[in-house]
């Protein structure tokens, strides 16, 4: 027991494995449905290529000057372990910021938009062009959010349409036009027209800011390189001129505002210098009229020269000291008191002051009036020395916000570009077709999944229920007799005459688990091969709920069971078989169950076995009604259709078990419908006959159909 259930699983294992082989025989046996997949991806990536608009992609190049970022410099490649900002980084920032990117936004007009319109002039790439200066609607259709749009009339001349399609301004390309509307004014002006006569174009109007942000997100800025200062801006636009123009817009706005700022910083410092020319030249002249007054009073006085030499000593340090201490008020900028830096130029001046001290006691051995002139002359020297260095600084900050062009350069213009980035059609074709594909196989393997619920192996039904099964029957294709379903069921036949005929068993019992498994057509099958070998067949249609073998005009079983006629006058021969009678089920009853399990259905199964071969019974679905378990106990075999991959192995039990019930009897089973889905343990053959268990209405109008679908004579065929 445990090696056959070891060897059950070494089965099932091995039909869980999928090898490429079976992979791809299931997919040929899909191959129509894989191909009108790949039609829909086909035309799916032709219109997806066609309908993208094609950008194309401008480039710029700008230098920016790293000077004063010396230490970032020396450092190098160690900046990014130490998480060091790179000095292009914050010019990068500058140039996507809205100081930049809102004159860019006001000089290229990026807050008005003409979309045009046309689902056929997009696909056919015969889309135009209209680009507007200036679109200003009133706040009362703003509100009421209507659509506008504009329609050529030729290359120089347009009409604006209000929402409601009415004409508001007819004008000239270049003008501006001001009309009243509803209260306010409508300004409106076309900068170019590149489109057919006719041509519409949706019209909008963006808010500055979003326009702004929208150009920061199309906008790439990055650093060529690492600390080369070298930055490249790229922009991608529909069209190709103006994508250069807004790169070239947004590269001339830094570089200008770049300029500003350097050139607002020597602006400051020259300001201020010129506000304190004026009380330098006072204090310069007043040291000079003192010296002058103190000479006329005292006469003329002569330095020795001991005395010139320590005045001009005291000049030069008193020159020292005004250096030392400009330089300080630099540095105080960028150092705090303690930094070396400040406390070096401490030092240095309490050096010169000590210095200063020793020179001025040095004066005290002169006489007074010596000492008096050598004072004045000194302060002189020192406002002379201030006032020239002011002048002097003055001028150069002239010549510099004359010259001034920032720590920035163009280095390449955008152009026009010829070729566009985007969209990259072969592969838009290639990733449709390849998705179609790749949906349809996923299609294909889910409906295989779906279908593969019930059993489809015959081994594995003979082996969980030890009931054999005699033949496996494609799907029949229509008014085809000589199909390989019909050499199935002779099959079936030749298995059924060693199991039946050589025990003498005449009652042939067909049923199915479930409607629609094709029972019906195996019975009328069997019954038409049986003949053939010139057997007496009769047929019973005992499915007095849904009988496909009545008419209007019939009478049946049911009429033979309530008594109503007699077995003779309800049978008809089969037509091109005469060898075939046929019992058709009749009117439907009220209470099938009943007739069927009452002594009068045994009494005519007994008079018919007594006059025919063979008799086969046709049964309504085993686990749907009780009628085929009072059927069962009258046959000498039953045989059950399955429908392939419809049953789990429990329902197949179930039925077995009812069956039972009512006396051991020899059964098999029969595969119905089987269709080859590829893979390994797949039925070979694929036929498409439609075949299904129903019924047309209740009561005694009930028609009878070909197999085929259409309505029979009066006469059973």
């Amino acid at each position: 027991m445990d090696t056959d259930l070891q060897n059950v699983n070494k089965v099932r294992e091995a039909d869980d494995e999928i090898d490429l082989m079976e992979v791809l025989s299931i997919l040929v046996a899909r191959w129509k449905l894989l191909a009108v997949f790949a039609v829909v991806g086909l035309f799916g990536g032709v219109v997806c290529m066609n309908w993208i608009r094609p950008q194309y992609q401008s480039d710029a190049m700008l230098q920016v000057d790293l000077e004063g970022s010396k230490a970032g410099l020396a450092i190098g490649d160690m900046g990014a372990l130490l998480d060091m900002p790179s000095p292009s980084d914050a010019e990068i920032e500058l140039m996507k910021s809205r100081m930049v990117l809102s004159k860019v936004v006001e000089e290229e007009h990026l807050c008005y938009s003409a979309v045009p319109t046309g689902v056929l002039d997009r696909l056919f790439h015969r889309e135009g062009r209209m680009d507007l200066q200036l679109f200003d609607t009133p706040e009362a259709a703003v509100g009421k959010k209507e659509k506008w749009s504009a329609e050529v009339i030729d290359s120089l001349h347009f009409a604006l349409l209000n929402g409601r399609g009415e004409s508001i301004i007819r004008g000239r390309t270049g003008e501006l036009y001001k009309v009243p509307y509803e209260g306010d004014t409508v300004r409106f002006s076309v900068l170019r027209i590149k489109a057919r006569p006719g041509q519409r174009f949706l019209l909008s109007e963006t808010d500055s800011l979003l326009a702004e942000r929208a150009l920061a997100e199309h906008l790439d800025v990055s650093e060529k390189g690492k600390k080369t200062g070298v930055i490249q801006l790229t922009y991608k636009n529909q069209y190709p001129d103006k994508a250069a123009a807004v790169l070239n817009a947004v590269a001339n706005a830094y570089v200008r505002q770049n300029v500003e700022m350097h050139s607002a910083e020597a602006e400051k410092t020259l300001t201020f210098l010129e506000s304190q020319l004026p009380a330098l030249r006072m204090k310069l002249d007043s040291s000079e009229q003192k010296l002058t007054a103190y000479r006329y009073s005292v006469g003329s006085v002569d330095l020795s020269s001991e005395a010139r030499m320590v005045l001009e000593k005291q000049v030069d340090l008193q020159k020292q000291l005004l250096a030392l201490e400009q330089q300080k008020k630099e540095q105080s900028k960028l150092f705090t008191p303690d930094h070396p830096t400040i406390q070096t130029i401490d030092q240095q001046e309490a050096q010169i002051r000590t210095e200063m001290n020793k020179v001025g006691a040095s004066t005290k051995e002169l006489p007074l009036t010596q000492q008096e002139v050598m004072r004045l002359k000194g302060d002189v020297a020192l406002n002379d020395t201030l006032y020239t260095t002011v002048l002097n600084n003055i001028q150069q900050l002239r010549i510099v916000r004359a010259g001034q062009v920032g720590s920035a350069r163009i280095v390449d213009h955008a152009s026009l570009e010829v070729l566009p980035v985007s969209p990259r059609r072969t592969l838009i074709f290639a990733g449709f077709f390849a998705g179609a594909l790749l949906l349809g196989c996923g299609l294909v393997f889910l409906l295989r999944l779906g279908s593969s619920r019930g059993e489809k192996c015959s081994s594995e039904i003979e082996k969980e229920t030890g009931v054999s099964v005699y033949a496996k029957v494609p799907e029949a294709k229509k008014n085809d007799p000589d199909e390989l379903a019909d050499e199935a069921v002779r099959t079936l036949r030749t298995a059924l005459e060693f199991s039946c005929t050589d025990r003498n068993m005449k009652v042939l019992m067909v049923t199915g688990l479930i409607p629609s498994v094709g029972k019906s057509y195996i019975s009328k099958r069997l019954s038409v091969l049986f003949g053939q070998t010139n057997k007496k067949v009769l047929l019973i249609d005992a499915d007095l709920r849904k009988g496909k073998l009545r008419s209007r005009r019939e009478s049946g079983l049911s009429e033979v069971l309530y008594g109503h006629a007699a077995v003779k006058d309800v049978l008809h021969s089969l037509k091109d078989c005469p060898n075939v009678m046929i019992l058709g089920a009749g009117s439907v009853p009220s209470n099938p169950a009943e007739l069927l399990g009452s002594d009068v259905f045994r009494q005519v199964v007994n008079e018919v076995k007594s006059q025919f071969d063979l008799v086969i019974i046709d049964t309504p679905p085993l686990l749907l009604v009780t009628d085929p378990q009072w059927v069962a106990r009258l046959a000498d075999f039953r045989l059950i259709v399955l429908r392939y991959g419809a049953h789990d192995i429990d329902a197949i039990r179930e039925g077995l078990r009812m069956l039972e019930l009512t006396g051991k009897c020899p059964t098999a089973f029969v595969m119905n419908r089987c269709v080859y889905e590829g893979g390994r343990g797949s039925y070979q053959y694929g036929y498409g006959y439609r075949y299904g268990y129903g019924h047309y209405g209740y009561g005694t109008g009930h028609r009878q159909y070909h197999d085929d679908g259409t309505k029979k004579n009066s006469q059973c065929t």
